[in-house]
């Protein structure tokens, strides 16, 4: 026997079967309909010659290297020459197979285990033929509160949607009959809007890397203004006295245009009117005949933005709610007012004052009547009675919820 043409003429075949196994894969990868994967799926012929190809190839390439030795004429060949012989290719092909076997139940090839934790797109492939999930890089930018406020609340994570109908932003009537109350006697917020924000998944590692710079910029400018009494300095007239969850609201008119500058935000919000209030957030008003774009104000595309249409406006301060009738609201002293093209976004990032609900929020539980009435005692919003887990990023337990998530 010519051992070395043998095995040259095994490892062509071998050669010529993986080609045609791997165009016969791809053609039926390609196909919606097909649910076949693992590489050593049988129902998958392209995988079966491929395989068998790469086992020819081996056998073929061990008869071509010692096969003239091993088979050598000899007239006293022994039972060790002849357990040789037959052995050397079948422990080519068993080390062949093992080999093949250990891979087909590793991630590279796409097993059962694989696809659940890492990448089933639904047409029953596996990662090996499908692209990984993007790693979001966004997750710090809420607390652990609001991750578990959105499971609550039956939130996709994983997509940005809510439970909350934003479809067609609004008036907000949560600047209603009590907006011109004492502090600590307002009630309600901003009705409809209560609940954890939608938000849209970041994955762009610069977009995440400017929102933190912006963030950071937002709470130094906070910082600034830690009572009333720098606000009023810096041009600021409370136009809200405290209201839960939305705080009091100081603003600076000759901030307000179309424009969004992180530096120079038209609000200011405390946790009371007096010159002890504590700063809770800042709020930025913008005029626009639409919804703001995202390009107009942080980026990521998560800023809640929402209106308060007809409210009762005595002088600055604001009297009466957008269901104020023109005559109970000119009984007040005061006059009704437009706001139609006016968009109002709040920003939570004063520590101790994360919002639960989301950074954007457009109202923030941490604000209660209770801290209206401690107004200025302690440190930001220690004093409203409630305690929220303000550890940023998302909690281990819910990793698995959220697609994209960095491993633990």
């Amino acid at each position: 026997m010519d051992a070395r043409q043998l095995g040259i003429g095994i490892v062509a075949t071998g050669a010529l079967a993986q080609v045609t196994g791997l165009g016969l894969d791809a053609w039926l990868h390609s196909s919606a309909d097909r649910d076949i994967d693992g590489a050593l799926a049988l129902e998958n012929v392209g995988h079966v010659l491929f395989v068998g190809g790469l086992v020819a190839v081996v056998v073929g390439a061990v008869l071509a290297l010692v096969g003239p030795r091993l088979y050598a004429p000899t007239a006293n060949a022994g039972p060790g020459r002849r357990l040789a012989q037959f052995g050397a290719p079948a422990a080519a092909v068993l080390l062949v197979v093992a080999g093949l076997s250990g891979a087909s139940s590793s991630s590279l090839t796409g097993t059962t285990e694989a696809s659940s934790a890492s990448g089933t797109a639904g047409d029953g492939h596996t990662d090996h033929d499908h692209e990984a999930e993007p790693v979001r890089c966004d997750l710090g930018m809420n607390t652990a509160a609001y991750y578990r406020g959105a499971v609550e609340a039956g939130m996709d994570l994983a997509g940005g949607g809510d439970g909350h109908d934003h479809a067609e932003p609004g008036p907000v009537g949560g600047l209603g009959e009590t907006a011109a109350a004492p502090a600590g006697d307002a009630g309600g917020g901003h009705d409809g809007h209560d609940g954890p924000q939608a938000w849209t998944p970041i994955t762009d590692p610069a977009t995440c890397a400017q929102l933190e710079t912006e963030l950071d910029q937002a709470a130094a400018v906070a910082a600034r203004y830690p009572t009333p009494v720098e606000a009023k300095a810096a041009g600021y007239v409370m136009v809200t006295t405290y209201i839960p969850e939305i705080a009091s609201h100081w603003m600076n008119f000759a901030h307000v245009d179309d424009e969004f500058v992180i530096d120079q935000p038209e609000m200011l919000l405390y946790d009371g009117t007096g010159d002890d209030a504590t700063m809770v957030g800042l709020s930025y008003y913008l005029l626009s005949d639409g919804e703001p774009s995202p390009d107009q104000t942080f980026v990521g595309g998560n800023v809640e933005f929402h209106q308060h249409v007809g409210l009762c406006v005595k002088g600055t301060l604001v009297v009466g709610g957008s269901g104020t009738s023109a005559e109970e609201c000119a009984a007040r002293g005061g006059r009704k007012g437009g706001g139609s093209n006016a968009w109002m976004a709040h920003a939570w990032v004063v520590p101790g004052c994360e919002s639960p609900w989301g950074v954007f929020s457009a109202s923030n539980p941490k604000l209660t009547a209770e801290l209206g009435r401690a107004s200025g005692r302690g440190a930001p919003c220690s004093g409203s009675g409630a305690t929220y887990d303000d550890t940023p990023g998302l909690p281990a337990e819910l990793a698995s919820l959220v697609a994209g998530a960095p491993p633990a």
